[in-house]
């Protein structure tokens, strides 16, 4: 049985991703974050979706050379240890981040974190600017995360 006192956070991959990989501009935001999640009782909700993401944005720091494969490998390692909690996608999780992507333009995939956010009545933390300036106006708990100290509910 989950503790009912918890609360919830929903992140990105650029929040997961900043805090993984080499020279990111808000790593120690991105860590920050991850860690007091980790200490405080705030679960931290991901669509399942975020493992393939996050392990294709390793890859590609790979192929550019950022990281050598070894490194990509134990970065891949690094991300099973953070605390997320995977959650499946239903069709109303679907149905609604297309309605969002649609009506609001952006793709289906940041749509489904604004979704599950929205589902689970929690902030939706980002690094993505192009796209919190975009939703900010229509969806007041996303956050960004390089212009605010990490805060649940």
């Amino acid at each position: 049985m989950e503790d009912d006192t918890k609360q919830f956070l929903t992140l990105d991959a650029s929040v997961v991703l900043a805090s993984l990989l080499p020279n990111e501009k808000y790593a120690q935001l991105s860590r920050v974050l991850l860690e007091q999640a980790a200490i405080k009782p705030v679960q931290i909700i991901v669509p399942s979706l975020l493992d393939l993401e996050v392990t294709n944005a390793i890859r590609s720091a790979v192929l550019s050379k950022r990281i050598n494969a070894k490194s990509g490998t134990e970065t891949l390692k690094v991300y099973w240890d953070i605390p997320l909690k995977r959650m499946e996608l239903n069709r109303v999780d679907v149905e609604r981040s297309l309605t969002i992507s649609i009506r609001y333009s952006c793709s289906v995939y940041d749509a489904i974190y604004v979704a599950l956010a929205q589902r689970q009545n929690c902030r939706f933390y980002t690094l993505d600017t192009m796209l919190y300036h975009k939703l900010k106006s229509f969806f007041p708990f996303i956050v960004l995360l390089s212009e605010e100290k990490p805060a649940y509910k």
